[in-house]
């Protein structure tokens, strides 16, 4: 009876363990598809978008057209733009950007569809852009300077948090202060860069002064794990 409350006993203790696993790892490959970044069970499923090799201008894409390389030297008319525009809702995604160098008009952000790159470069016309090329890494909103994130160096993660629903944008990179403000947040939508109130696709731009050919952009968009925590109640990309 003693070898049979043995066997008995050690069964159970071995089922136990066996029920967690097979529900740790459920959750773990349901998370995988949805792109959870650092944040298990963060983020929804989407179908993520890519830049657009219709609209862009004197650029070359590849990687699944997520990576855009300047082919135009110090030309202000190049970039790209992703095929999809939104009008509402909030997304966070993330761009891999190069150390300072790559002349005046190098840089990102989102804009119009009917914007072009020359002027979205010059001052973020029509939408919000961050200058990257200079180290300058100053925050446009339609025309107007207000602001710097002070991020520095290279290759860096530069993270964006946009929300459409109120008109307001912030970009950092991990662990930095949103648009460089000690109290800006995203979530209490404190110290939010004004979007102008049309659609908006994410875009970036190369050239100007100093601008170089085989410069590089990599944005993801939900395609891949992000490298810091999405935001809560934020998209976890952009949606094609």
């Amino acid at each position: 009876m003693l070898i049979t409350r043995r066997k008995l006993f050690k069964i159970t203790i071995l089922a136990a363990p066996a029920i967690i696993i097979s529900r740790a790892q459920a959750q773990l490959e349901s998370c995988l598809p949805a792109f959870c970044g650092s944040s298990s069970g963060a983020c929804a499923p989407i179908t993520p978008t890519t830049f657009d090799p219709t609209t862009q201008h004197n650029v070359a894409l590849s990687g699944g057209n997520l990576t855009v390389t300047n082919l135009g030297g110090t030309s202000s008319d190049q970039g790209a733009r992703t095929i999809s525009s939104r009008s509402a809702g909030k997304y966070y995604y993330e761009i891999i950007a190069p150390s300072p160098g790559g002349g005046f008009r190098e840089g990102h952000g989102i804009m119009p569809p009917s914007g072009n790159y020359i002027q979205f470069s010059s001052n973020g016309f029509g939408g919000v852009w961050l200058e990257t090329g200079t180290g300058s890494t100053n925050i446009f909103s339609n025309t107007t300077l207000v602001g710097s994130t002070g991020i520095t160096g290279g290759p860096i993660v530069i993270e964006w948090a946009v929300d459409l629903d109120n008109l307001l944008a912030w970009v950092r990179n991990p662990g930095g202060l949103w648009n460089g403000h000690m109290g800006a947040d995203p979530l209490t939508l404190a110290f939010g860069v004004t979007i102008p109130s049309v659609p908006m696709q994410p875009a970036c731009t190369f050239g100007g002064f100093g601008g170089s050919p085989g410069r590089v952009l990599t944005a993801n968009f939900g395609a891949s794990p992000f490298v810091d925590t999405p935001l809560t109640g934020y998209t976890c990309g952009w949606p094609a």
